[in-house]
């Protein structure tokens, strides 16, 4: 949790290297949003750009915004909707566990599996928009395989030819 009127600090900078080295999920949390001046959609998007330019390695991680000055009645910004995925019987009035479900999905991101199918075909698609490198001449190396070898976090094995 980093708050919004002090911005990123030495110890929030230090605290995501060990979870980053740790292999964990997270949630950037930035709190007392409810001192923000000016509120809006693109004041959002200048924070969250900040927070990700402060700490480049988490581009991944989601930005949520909170104001939490009573518990009961604390409030979260900028969840995306894909992530709130409560049936109706078990919302609750608390909007900050909207931030339940966001661990929720993270964790379930992490266990996930992806079949072989899916795998090749998101891989090809990312290699169509950024294709390897080519090193000191050589051609880009063709990729013959990738397969998850692991979850939690998930790991994957790139196949290339030998003499690539």
């Amino acid at each position: 949790m980093i708050d919004c009127a002090e911005g990123i600090g030495m110890q929030d900078k230090k605290i995501a290297g060990l979870i980053e080295r740790g292999k964990n999920g997270f949630i950037i949390a930035a709190n007392k949003w409810d001192t923000i001046p000016q509120k809006s959609p693109e004041s959002m998007a200048l924070a969250r750009k900040r927070v990700y330019g402060a700490l480049q390695a988490f581009g991944w991680a989601p930005v949520v915004f909170t104001s939490v000055c009573d518990p009961l009645k604390g409030r979260v910004y900028g969840i995306e909707t894909r992530y709130l995925n409560r049936s109706d019987d078990t919302k609750s009035d608390n909007p900050l566990h909207a931030l339940l479900d966001l661990a929720i999905a993270i964790y379930e991101n992490r266990m996930r599996r992806i079949g072989s199918d899916e795998l090749r075909a998101s891989w090809k698609r990312a290699v169509k928009k950024q294709p390897p490198p080519r090193y000191r001449g050589h051609t880009s190396p063709k990729i013959i395989d990738v397969q998850q070898i692991g979850a939690n976090p998930p790991r994957f094995s790139v196949i290339i030819p030998k003499n690539t």
